[in-house]
């Protein structure tokens, strides 16, 4: 897909999403178009918005993911984190139907998508994440599920979480997915204060 052509010292990135409906052809054939190629900062092949798709509690769910945007490595981790992310919610609320969730560090929307839509009956969801292109992408994602009852802001945690509209101050569990420093002792202590029953970290 690539004839070369850098910079020594240069980062070279390839993503690949997983061609979960592989067909007959060679893996080239399935994959077509959507993959990338990152020169440091710059795409070389392929296509800057990338399109993957889960498999979540018996439904598909598909997302576009920036093609410099976070997504999970391990081919399956996009199915299975989500899976057990929304079994320990269920648990969480106990039979409730009607939740409020927080989804923190929430990247292109791999856990608003299924929790939105089924764990309960009736979600409302705050998504907060740093990165401004994951947000759109998060948003676009939302839409195109016919979701409207998750509210995705950009920023910094620990500063949204001062400015929580009032309908979604006091959630019933809080999902958190942090950068490996982790949550810090700022959006730690919100959450604490939130009243939140449990916390699916």
């Amino acid at each position: 897909v690539w004839r070369g052509g850098f910079d020594p010292g240069a980062s070279i990135r390839l993503a690949v999403p997983e061609p979960r409906d592989q067909g007959d052809g060679d893996l080239l054939t399935d994959i077509g178009e959507n993959y990338a190629l990152m020169v440091g900062d710059e795409a070389k092949a392929g296509s800057a918005k990338l399109h993957e798709s889960a498999d979540i509690d018996g439904t598909r769910f598909a997302y576009d993911v920036h093609a410099d945007g976070f997504w999970q490595v391990h081919r399956r981790a996009p199915m299975v984190l989500p899976d057990h992310v929304l079994r320990c919610v269920r648990a969480l609320l106990d039979g409730h139907p009607h939740a409020t969730v927080w989804d923190l560090y929430s990247g292109a929307g791999l856990f608003p998508l299924p929790l939105a839509k089924k764990a309960a009956d009736t979600v409302h969801m705050l998504s907060v994440e740093g990165s401004k292109p994951a947000v759109r992408q998060a948003r676009e994602n939302l839409t195109r599920a016919g979701i409207d009852t998750v509210e995705a802001h950009s920023g910094d945690v620990a500063r949204a979480l001062r400015f929580v509209p009032r309908h979604l101050a006091h959630p019933d569990v809080v999902v958190l997915d942090p950068p490996r420093a982790g949550a810090r002792a700022a959006v730690c202590r919100r959450i604490a204060e939130s009243g939140a029953h449990g916390v699916v970290y």
